[in-house]
């Protein structure tokens, strides 16, 4: 099944572009399809949104749909087809 993925800000340089359709097998999870396609993209993306241990890292701000995805939470989330997964870097300013 398709799926989209996001990025911006930071995140979109470093992916090298704004937005991908992914496919990934049917009842995929968020973090299943994360890993996929940070590991077949050689651009330094899986370091940025994963830590040491494999855990999405809590900084970056995960949507899918419009609809906020807590990173402890992303392999339990269901994929479904044409899903918008939206990922956002963390934020400073003053």
């Amino acid at each position: 099944m398709k799926v989209a993925i996001q990025f911006e800000a930071q995140l979109r340089q470093v992916a090298g572009t704004g937005k991908v359709d992914i496919d990934v097998p049917e009842g995929s999870n968020l973090m299943a399809a994360l890993q996929q396609f940070t590991s077949s993209a050689n651009n330094g993306l899986h370091g940025r949104l994963f830590t040491q241990q494999g855990m999405l890292q809590a900084s970056v701000l995960v949507f899918v749909n419009d609809q906020p995805v807590p990173s402890q939470s992303a392999n339990g989330h269901l994929l479904n087809a044409d899903d918008e997964i939206l990922l956002l870097p963390p934020i400073s300013g003053g």
